[in-house]
């Protein structure tokens, strides 16, 4: 399962709309497409899904979602992207960028523990936990790996910035997947 922040803006998705299609040439799409075939992962694998649900205002899809200030806007998402973990029972969950961290943390003991409150990758770097097994979530028959990674459309810029163990950059984020999809077997 790979969760996103949101899905676009309202202009974005008119021109998906109009174009018949997401824009897989986008930053988005390409860069994740192409990490996810270094570590391996077929797309086709994968459940793709937003922590919130609609589209930002406007014409900017990036930065923090507009209806994050509403506290039972935010816990019907968060309920509802439970919903999803508990019908798909993913083994693997990659969470892309630094909004879903702090999102995804209430639903998991074990992510509450360290990822409650999380504002940058780099924190969980720090605190050796960008990478979570097992992480239970209710419903789910079985643990799951939980795995915080930079977001694609910033990822040429921002990756060089990710640590783990003694490695950085895009080989750490590699190495969190991989690493991820070891444990959870």
């Amino acid at each position: 399962m790979i969760v996103g922040h949101n899905f676009d803006s309202e202009a974005g998705f008119e021109r998906s709309f109009n174009r018949g299609g997401e824009n897989f040439n986008g930053s988005t799409w390409r860069n994740l497409l192409t990490f996810l075939k270094q570590v391996e992962i077929s797309p086709e694998w994968c459940f793709f899904t937003n922590a919130f649900v609609g589209l930002q205002p406007g014409n900017r899809a990036m930065g923090p979602f507009a209806g994050k200030q509403n506290p039972e806007f935010v816990y019907w998402c968060q309920n509802f992207l439970l919903e999803q973990i508990k019908i798909m029972q993913p083994r693997l969950i990659l969470s892309l960028g630094a909004h879903v961290p702090s999102f995804l943390a209430p639903l998991s003991f074990e992510l509450r523990q360290v990822w409650s409150g999380v504002k940058r990758l780099s924190t969980l770097d720090e605190q050796e936990a960008a990478v979570i097994y097992p992480s239970t979530f209710e419903g789910m028959l079985r643990p799951t790996a939980v795995v915080a990674l930079t977001h694609p459309s910033y990822r040429i810029v921002n990756v060089k910035n990710r640590r783990y163990k003694e490695l950085t950059g895009d080989e750490a984020e590699q190495a969190l997947v991989k690493d991820a999809l070891t444990r959870r077997l």
